[in-house]
């Protein structure tokens, strides 16, 4: 008995110092979006891919990004359609907190209202209308 619950700790605690532990959470709210409508979040120069649906409080992506390491993220909405288009837009992550709020699903910049991140935002108040 002693041995099985000495050796369930072990495993426990063993798994917790291999979990990747994350400094970069982005959440948001997509008004309107259907439940069976996935989101995905793909890294250019890192690789991170991640997909999500949304629930009745929104979404959220938990990242792991080394500090001076911020890269720029796909953020989009369902998948590629045929002609290459998507919904998506171009986004600058780097460690901290990261909030994306839209009343409509397209996400072009200038629908979206971003906090906590000074480079979107001033990109977003500069993007074509």
């Amino acid at each position: 008995m002693k041995k099985s619950t000495l050796s369930f700790l072990f495993l426990a605690l063993a798994s917790q110092a291999f979990a990747q532990k994350t400094n970069t959470v982005l959440t948001g709210k997509l008004d309107n979006l259907p439940k069976d409508q996935w989101i995905y979040l793909s890294g250019f120069g890192n690789g991170q891919k991640d997909s999500v649906q949304q629930t009745e409080k929104g979404f959220r992506f938990d990242l792991d990004i080394p500090e001076g390491e911020g890269d720029f993220y796909i953020l989009q909405v369902g998948k590629m359609k045929a002609s290459g288009e998507m919904n998506g837009a171009f986004i600058f992550l780097e460690k901290g907190k990261l909030n994306i709020s839209s009343k409509t699903l397209c996400l072009k910049m200038r629908n979206i209202v971003v906090a906590n991140s000074q480079i979107i935002t001033t990109y977003s108040s500069n993007a074509p209308k």
